[in-house]
Order: C-alpha cells, then sequence, then structure tokens
C-alpha cells in the first residue's frame, strides 16, 4: 500500500512540472509579425461580444456589446500586444500568444497563459 501510494504522490508531482500543450493539434501559433500581417491583419475578426479589426496602421478597431473599441498593437517576442479601450475602460496592456486554424484565430492572454478569445476572421 504504502508503494502505490508513493507512485501515486510522485505522478502527481510528476504532472505539475510536464509542459501542456496550449493549443490543438489543428492550430499553429504564429510567431512571426510578418506571418500575423499575412494571416490576421486587416480581417474583420467576428466572435460571441462582437466585431474587431486589427488594422495594419497598428490602430484596432471594433465592437464590443454595443461598445466602442479603440486602442493599439504591435508585435514582441512572437506576441500580439495591444492596449484597448472599450466603452471608455481601458482594459490595459497584454501581450497574446496567437493561433490559427484556417479562418479560425485564437488569442491566449497573458502571454499563453490565460483566457482565449476566439474569432472567425472575415475575408479581405
Amino acid at each position: 500500500m504504502k508503494f502505490t501510494i508513493s507512485i501515486s504522490i510522485f505522478g502527481m508531482c510528476l504532472a505539475l512540472f510536464l509542459p501542456v500543450a496550449a493549443y490543438s493539434a489543428d492550430e499553429k501559433r504564429i510567431t512571426t509579425e510578418k506571418e500575423f500581417r499575412e494571416l490576421v491583419v486587416g480581417r474583420l475578426h467576428t466572435g460571441e461580444l462582437g466585431t474587431v479589426t486589427v488594422k495594419n496602421d497598428n490602430n484596432v478597431t471594433g465592437t464590443i456589446q454595443g461598445k466602442s473599441l479603440t486602442g493599439l498593437w504591435n508585435w514582441t517576442d512572437g506576441t500580439y500586444c495591444r492596449t484597448v479601450e472599450v466603452g471608455g475602460r481601458n482594459l490595459g496592456f497584454d501581450c497574446q500568444v496567437v493561433l490559427i486554424s484556417g479562418d479560425r484565430v485564437t488569442y491566449v492572454r497573458n502571454n499563453g497563459k490565460g483566457k482565449r478569445s476566439i474569432w472567425t476572421l472575415g475575408k479581405r
């Protein structure tokens, strides 16, 4: 019995240190600004809460729950970084991992450690 418990505790501890995939097999991580601009920039993002466009001039615009969204973005260390306001409320600065699969783009907040927001990309 002691041996079984020791192995189980060891297994649980080991699991805490093993990397967990940040994305599914059908998603590809965008790692360069060039690729981000080619695949995502200038395309309307449609999601559950509204629409957003990440523009070529580094502006972000849209409407979320009927409120205006405005902001700025840049590409830093393989992540999409943005500062936005929605309805005059500052949502702050955040760098996000960007994943793409077909016409679906996913932004993972807090450098890939936070919540995901999933958008359908429109045509150019």
